[in-house]
C-alpha cells in the first residue's frame, strides 16, 4: 500500500490547492445540491490542476456491477444517468472491487479498458485517470479524468487522488 502513495519514479508527487481553491471546495461541499455542486467544483479546479478535457463521475451500483453517471463535463456525449456494465472486467475488478487507481496512457490502454474508446478518441482523450471514491471500506463511485496528452505526469495522478478524497463527502447519503 505504501508504494501506491509514491509516484512512479519512487519520489513523492505533490498535489496542492490554494487557499482560495480550498474555500471554493468548502462552499461547494456545504451546498445542498450534492453531489453536483462538489463535482462541478472538482471539474473546474481539476481542469487547471490535471488538465483534463473530459471529466465525469459515476456512482457504483454493486448489486448490478454497474456505474451510473452522476456528473459529466460533456453531457451531449456522456449524459447524466447513463450506465455502464463493469461485471467481469479487469477495470471493474481493479477500480471498483480492489479500489485502486487506474491510469491508461495512449490509445492501446484506453482501447483495452473501455468499450467506448472510439468516442473517447473522437473527443480528444489520449489518457485517463480513474479514481475510486471510497468511504468506510466501500467503493461509492469513481471519478474519471480524461486527458488530451497520451502520457500522464505524477502530479496529475496525485491531484486526481486528492480530488477523490474530497469527492467522498459528496457521495455520502
Amino acid at each position: 500500500m505504501d508504494d501506491e502513495l509514491q509516484d512512479r519514479s519512487g519520489g513523492e508527487a505533490a498535489a496542492t490547492l490554494t487557499a482560495r481553491e480550498i474555500a471554493q471546495l468548502a462552499l461547494a461541499l456545504a451546498r445542498a445540491e450534492q453531489p453536483q455542486a462538489t463535482l462541478a467544483g472538482i471539474d473546474r479546479l481539476g481542469a487547471a490542476a490535471i488538465g483534463h478535457c473530459l471529466f465525469s463521475a459515476n456512482a457504483f451500483r454493486i448489486e448490478s456491477m454497474q456505474v451510473e453517471r452522476l456528473y459529466s463535463s460533456n453531457p451531449d456525449a456522456y449524459p447524466v444517468g447513463g450506465r455502464k456494465n463493469k461485471k467481469a472486467t479487469a477495470w471493474g475488478q481493479r477500480v471498483l472491487i480492489d479500489r485502486q487507481v487506474f491510469t491508461g496512457e495512449g490509445e492501446a490502454d484506453i482501447r483495452a479498458a473501455f468499450d467506448d474508446h472510439a468516442l473517447m478518441h473522437s473527443l480528444g482523450v489520449r489518457s485517463i485517470i480513474n479514481v475510486p471514491v471510497v468511504w468506510r471500506d466501500a467503493c461509492l463511485g469513481v471519478l474519471n479524468f480524461a486527458c488530451p496528452s497520451p502520457t500522464l505526469q505524477d502530479r496529475q495522478i496525485a491531484s486526481a487522488r486528492m480530488f477523490g478524497l474530497i469527492a467522498s463527502a459528496a457521495f455520502l447519503p
